[in-house]
C-alpha cells in the first residue's frame, strides 16, 4: 500500500558508452603532438600571429579534452550548447578588453605610452634633486609627499 503513495518519475538517463583504449591513447598522442607543436611555434617569431596561433592550438587541445575525456561528445546536446555558449561569452569579454586596451591611444594620445609620465617625473627630479620619486622604471620604491606633487602641478600651470 505504501508503494502506491510514492510518486514515480520517468527519467531518461544517458546511454552508457564504452570507449576503446585506442581512442584514449590516440587523444593522448594528439595532446602530446599539439603540446610539442606549441613549443615548436614558440621558437619562431610569427609577429602579430603569435597569440592567435597559440590560442588555436590551445583551443584544439581543450576541445579534445572536453569531447573525449569529459565525455561531452556523448552527453546531452544541451550540456554541449551551454558549454559552448559560456566559452563564447568568455571570449567576447576577453576580446572587448583587448580591443579597449589596444585602442585607447585613438581617444587619448597620452595613453599610448608612458613618455609623458616619464617627462613629468624627470622634470620633477631636475627641480628637486634630493627628492625620491618612484617611477615605473625605478627599482627602489619611495613616497612622494602630496604637497610636492601639488607644487609640481602648480609650477606647470595645472590646477
Amino acid at each position: 500500500m505504501s508503494e502506491q503513495l510514492l510518486p514515480t518519475f520517468d527519467v531518461d538517463a544517458p546511454a552508457p558508452h564504452v570507449m576503446p583504449k585506442a581512442v584514449y591513447y590516440g587523444v593522448f598522442g594528439a595532446l602530446i603532438f599539439f603540446t610539442l607543436l606549441t613549443v615548436f611555434t614558440a621558437s619562431f617569431d610569427l609577429g602579430p600571429f603569435d597569440i592567435p596561433v597559440a590560442m588555436l592550438i590551445a583551443t584544439i587541445k581543450a576541445t579534445l579534452v572536453a569531447a573525449i575525456f569529459m565525455h561531452l561528445w556523448f552527453d546531452h546536446k544541451i550540456n554541449v550548447a551551454s558549454s559552448v555558449f559560456s566559452l563564447v561569452c568568455l571570449s567576447l569579454f576577453v576580446m572587448f578588453c583587448l580591443i579597449d586596451l589596444s585602442s585607447r591611444h585613438y581617444v587619448d594620445p597620452v595613453k599610448r605610452n608612458f613618455s609623458v609620465h616619464d617627462e613629468i617625473v624627470q622634470d620633477y627630479k631636475e627641480k628637486n634633486p634630493n627628492a625620491q620619486v618612484r617611477a615605473f622604471k625605478d627599482s627602489k620604491p619611495a613616497i612622494v609627499e602630496a604637497k610636492d606633487l601639488h607644487d609640481l602641478d602648480s609650477a606647470e600651470g595645472h590646477h
